[in-house]
């Protein structure tokens, strides 16, 4: 993975900071706290918590989330149903950002990719009853 610059970083999370996200980066807490979690970012609340070597994907990912829980997107749904159509949701928009900024790496784009397999498949486990 190709980590971002704080540039990137700083015009990737403008939107979300004007809408009340607390963004925490690199700090000594944030990455004991996603060492824990085997993350490279998360959400608390309103807090996104990034590791400081962090790629566009991954910010991506995470303001996206932020979206979804101010929008209440799937909050009628139960867990893990909620998630999972979260994560659908969320990966399709990734990927499709992706292939119009042809600045994102390839190798971000095929996790991405491969991401969006599991949440699908995991959906269909869903449906079945097996989750």
């Amino acid at each position: 993975m190709k980590f971002i610059s704080d540039d990137v970083f700083n015009n990737l999370t403008i939107a979300v900071k004007k809408k009340g996200a607390i963004i925490i980066r690199g700090t000594k807490e944030a990455e004991e706290h996603l060492e824990k979690q085997g993350a490279a970012a998360s959400i608390v609340g309103d807090a996104l918590i990034f590791r400081k070597d962090v790629c566009i994907s991954e910010v991506l990912e995470e303001t996206y989330h932020f979206e979804q829980n101010i929008a209440k997107m799937n909050d009628d749904k139960g867990e893990p149903l909620r998630s999972i159509l979260n994560e659908i949701e969320c990966e399709n928009n990734i990927y499709w950002i992706m292939l119009i900024n042809i600045k994102i790496p390839r190798n971000e784009i095929e996790v991405t990719q491969k991401q969006l397999v599991e949440y699908q498949k995991q959906l269909e486990k869903f449906r079945k009853g097996e989750l």
